[in-house]
């Protein structure tokens, strides 16, 4: 009869384990969510400081830390300026007539970001690097 408890404890303990690794993957999918949703609200920030940038000067700005406080222009966050941000890692590319900017996500399994001088967001699959040619979101 002892046996039988045992037998019981351990269905048991399976379902619990089960159950919260249910809860885990939903608790990530979430969160990678939010991080993608993070980054292209970054994105898009720094497209529109290019814009204004540009109005001001008649030139994009070369480097994010062209864009970010001083002594850039104060147009984008201090982080999103150093390249890091909710996972994601901005780089920015740029000269006089256009400029294009990446977001890596740290963590496999998200999505990558590219956005340009003409203001269409692309992304990339899981695992790749999203460029000019990647599908518009």
């Amino acid at each position: 009869m002892r046996w039988l408890l045992g037998i019981g404890f351990v269905v048991a303990a399976a379902l619990v384990i089960w159950a919260a690794k249910a809860k885990l993957s939903e608790y990530d999918q979430v969160n990678t969510g939010l991080a993608e949703t993070s980054a292209i609200t970054s994105l898009k920030s720094v497209h529109n400081a290019q814009t204004l940038y540009f109005s001001t000067n008649g030139k994009y700005a070369a480097a994010l830390k062209d864009l970010g406080p001083a002594p850039g222009a104060d147009l984008i966050p201090e982080k999103v300026a150093a390249g890091l941000l909710g996972g994601y890692r901005f780089s920015m590319t740029g000269d006089a007539k256009k400029f294009a900017i990446t977001a890596q996500p740290e963590r496999p399994g998200s999505r990558s970001f590219f956005l340009d001088e003409t203001g269409v967001l692309r992304a990339s699959a899981a695992g790749e690097a999203a460029n000019a040619s990647s599908p518009a979101v």
